[in-house]
């Protein structure tokens, strides 16, 4: 018998250990897929926050409504229902290319993969040649194109990554 028993609360299917797969998915969920692919996890989560909707979704101008999966954050566009963003935040264990994690030292992830670099107008760490992935960092000041191309990481030491997302390019750019 495979997947989930019947009797397990639906959140079970959530799997905050999975490898991050840009422009595929995370955490056992899928990009493009219909968000009704994830109702009975957000209908049990509101149950389990006895109907407090404020802790499981929140909407976003102008065609986003966000699903608070725990460590996970399904992104749908409501005019077409379709999850186009997955986000990995605080908790979420599973890596990006076995390597890269959330709440990794920005110093160690941008040794570990040369390609990724600084898009000041997202203000996001991106991936060179791999679209459908963008990293949320946390640091003291705002990094300049400057900061990333040279080879002193001393200045990142307090710097995290806070977030990794990955997306549906030809959604998120509509």
């Amino acid at each position: 018998m495979s997947g989930t028993r019947s009797d397990e609360p639906p959140w079970q299917r959530l799997r905050p250990d999975a490898p991050i797969e840009p422009n595929v998915g995370l955490g056992g969920l899928t990009l493009r897929v219909p968000i009704t692919s994830i109702e009975d996890i957000a209908l049990a989560l509101l149950e389990r926050y006895d109907g407090d909707w404020g802790r499981i979704c929140e909407v976003y101008p102008l065609w986003e409504a966000r699903y608070l999966l725990g460590p996970i954050c399904a992104c749908a566009d409501i005019r077409s229902g379709r999850i186009f963003k997955l986000i990995a935040d605080t908790g979420y264990t599973g890596a990006l290319f076995g390597t890269i994690r959330v709440g990794m030292p920005l110093g160690e992830a941008l040794r570990l993969e040369p390609r990724l670099y600084y898009d000041e107008d997202e203000g996001l760490l991106l991936v060179r040649d791999c679209p459908g992935v963008a990293l949320d960092i946390l640091a003291r000041q705002a990094p300049s194109i400057q900061l990333w191309e040279a080879a002193s990481l001393e200045l990142l030491a307090d710097g995290v990554i806070a977030a990794i997302a990955v997306f549906a390019p030809e959604i998120v750019g509509n």
